[in-house]
């Protein structure tokens, strides 16, 4: 029979899979074409390209961050009630996502940007905030490395620097901010390998 510190954490992943399950299921309903429109499939098409790369982004964004939710907590033994809080925060900006994404795909400037980067930069320290908070609590399983929780903790801080250095170049070049975001394979491959080694 199972605990009921293991039925809680098994709830409290259950809820988190299904709000971004439904997150990245929204993403898709703002790729519509046009009910009525004098223009040909094709330049319909080329018209949603904005929205079609911001939704791209977004899938691979949230993705990254359900995998990342997966693992870490399949290193979390225990909770309570703040990191119950910490995780809704965190549930709360990826529930939000779909919205900047909608706005990013119609309207591809600076202030789009800064409202897409500024939502991911602030889910990152949430997902940061969550890991620190649950190391500092020990919450964590005892026998798990030094040298992984190093590493997600390097992984965490990674996700919205990489976010906020794509705010700073918006501001003098919007075009170059995708840019800066395709900085998240490289950390995430690295992460990978590093976790590998110290397991």
């Amino acid at each position: 029979m199972k605990s009921r510190t293991e039925l809680g954490l098994e709830r409290l992943i259950f809820f988190s899979d299904a709000v971004i399950a439904i997150a990245i299921t929204l993403l898709v309903l703002d790729l519509r074409l046009p009910e009525a429109s004098s223009q040909s499939l094709a330049a319909q098409l080329g018209d949603l390209s904005s929205s079609f790369l911001s939704f791209f982004v977004s899938f691979a964004v949230i993705g990254l961050f359900w995998e990342t939710h997966h693992r870490l907590f399949g290193f979390i033994e225990r909770y309570d009630r703040p990191l119950l809080w910490l995780n809704l925060a965190f549930l709360f900006l990826i529930a939000f996502l779909p919205f900047p994404t909608s706005v990013l795909g119609k309207h591809w400037s600076a202030t789009a940007i800064f409202l897409y980067a500024g939502t991911l930069t602030a889910t990152g320290i949430a997902r940061s905030a969550l890991w620190r908070y649950a190391v500092s609590r020990r919450l964590i399983d005892s026998s798990l490395e030094p040298a992984v929780v190093k590493v997600e903790r390097w992984r965490g801080d990674a996700v919205p620097a990489i976010f906020l250095l794509s705010m700073v170049v918006a501001a003098f070049r919007p075009g170059l901010a995708p840019l800066c975001w395709a900085l998240l394979a490289p950390v995430s491959v690295i992460g990978r390998r590093r976790i590998g080694k110290a397991s």
